[in-house]
This record gives structure tokens, sequence and C-alpha cells, in this order.
């Protein structure tokens, strides 16, 4: 992915983008809330970058999003037309764009923040953008996820 960039894509606009989407890596946070293992905030958000990605012209089927629980797949694929699944269900696909949902707030409970190999998996789907969507303070909370945070907003 470091020497590939959205605009080189056939089509692609990548002036189309807000800013922060335009970087081969870009970190959001949708100041969203934790329903058991959804944040429908954050799925919100996550259909509107989406849906961002799509009108700069790159195709839904170039677009993948991952998320750790099947509760917010569902939550997403209710608001996008594209391809989206769990980090063990996307293993061994990649897409153009890849969307990664945390869906934690507050702190990161669950037995998929624990392993960062299955973390590593969402983290290297992505051809030429990767977009991470979640809460600073609890991604921030554990030393792999407030890596992974630097990287990103560097």
């Amino acid at each position: 992915m470091a020497a590939q960039r959205i605009g080189d894509l056939d089509g692609m606009d990548p002036d189309a983008l807000p800013e922060p989407l335009r970087d081969p890596v870009a970190f959001v946070d949708p100041d969203g809330a934790r329903v058991g293992n959804t944040n429908p905030a954050e799925a919100d958000r996550v259909a509107e970058i989406v849906d961002q990605f799509v009108a700069a012209g790159v195709d839904p089927d170039d677009i993948g999003v991952i998320a750790p629980f099947r509760a917010q797949v569902a939550e997403i694929t209710r608001r996008v037309d594209a391809t989206v699944d769990t980090v063990d269900r996307f293993q061994g696909s990649s897409e153009e764009v890849i969307v990664v949902s945390f869906v934690a707030t507050g702190d990161l409970d669950g037995p998929i923040y624990e392993d960062p190999r299955r973390m590593n998996v969402a983290l290297t789907r992505a051809k030429k953008s990767l977009v991470l969507v979640g809460d600073a303070d609890a991604l921030g909370s554990d030393p792999f996820y407030a890596r992974m945070l630097d990287w990103a907003r560097r």
C-alpha cells in the first residue's frame, strides 16, 4: 500500500474526498457509543465514509468494511452497498479501500482486541486506502492500539 495511492484508481478523483481521506491511512473518531456489540453512530460514520469514496469515483465493489462483531457487520450492512464482514471472515481477501470499524468506546472489551494478530488481518487488507474508525480514547488505552493511532495520524 505504501507506493499506491487512491488517486491511482481509474475514474477516481482524490480531490473529491475530504482531505483526511486522501491519505493512504486515516483515522476518524465518530464520537459514538457502544450498544452491546454495535455502535450505531460509528456505523453511520462508516456509511458516510463509504459514500464519500463512491462519490469520488471508487466502485463499491472495491470497498471493504471490516468490523470485529457480527452485530456491527449487520448494522453497517444496512447502510452501505459494499462488502462488510468480520475480521476473521475477511482473512485472505483484500480491497482497494478498507474501512475498519472498531466499535469499542471507553475501553477495549472483547477477545478480538486481545489478539493483535487478528487485528493485523484488518490492517493489511487495503491496497490503496485504509480508514480506521473508532474511539480514540478507547484505542489509546492499549499500547498496541495507541501505536496504531500514532501511525494512522502521522
